[in-house]
């Protein structure tokens, strides 16, 4: 979960940004970032009196922009990113900040809490207890995050709903289990996988290397 800080308008910013202004571009997540970007604007005192419905707007549909940190965040690097822009000022005098962080606080501090929204947990290799690098899955959601290879832990943003959540690894069986998301808090899912028996009687090589012996 990350958000992006701008001027020149008061208005929660969500993907997609593109392509063409005055169209809705939905993301596969479209409903989770509609979550985000309204508790933002909901949290604070003004934001609906910026000429948005709601204090919100999907990006294309304000107007179109390529190459854009929310939508890269959101397809890359497996991140739920907005725009927030905070002031209808291009560049507010210094004495206006005070008055800024005092209108942005609560807002900023409720986004962060989103992140305790959804599904999470650890997953390990069965056997060793080591972290696995995996890849996670809800069915019916073309959008994937993926397990930080270091300690094995994820966080799968979602709103409050049924859904089947899939696990899998290279060398791994795949595991899927259906979950109720609740309304006000998340999920921990935890797996322990196992190896795949046809992996055990493989022959890897690895061609990044060179090392093709057979």
């Amino acid at each position: 979960l990350s958000a992006n800080m701008h001027t020149g308008a008061l208005v929660a910013n969500y993907p997609f940004d593109g392509p063409s202004s005055g169209s809705y571009s939905a993301s596969d997540d479209d409903d989770v970032f509609i979550q985000l970007a309204s508790c933002y604007a909901d949290a604070h005192p003004n934001m609906e009196s910026g000429g948005f419905e709601g204090g919100i707007t999907n990006g294309a549909d304000w107007y179109a922009l390529f190459g854009g940190m929310q939508d890269w965040n959101y397809v890359y690097e497996s991140d739920f990113d907005i725009t927030l822009e905070q002031n209808e000022v291009k560049w507010p005098n210094s004495n206006l900040l005070e008055g800024l962080w005092a209108e942005h606080r609560d807002p900023m501090i409720s986004y962060i809490e989103q992140v305790n929204r959804g599904v999470r947990g650890i997953v390990l290799d069965s056997v060793t207890g080591e972290p696995v690098n995996a890849t996670i899955s809800v069915d019916g959601i073309n959008h994937n995050v993926y397990t930080d290879p270091e300690n094995g832990d994820y966080y799968r943003l979602l709103t409050p709903g049924n859904y089947t959540i899939t696990v899998s690894a290279f060398g791994y069986l795949s595991q899927s289990v259906p979950i109720i998301v609740p309304s006000e808090s998340y999920i921990n899912l935890d797996f322990n996988l196992s190896l795949d028996p046809w992996l055990l009687e493989a022959e890897i090589e690895d061609f990044e290397v060179g090392e093709f012996q057979s």
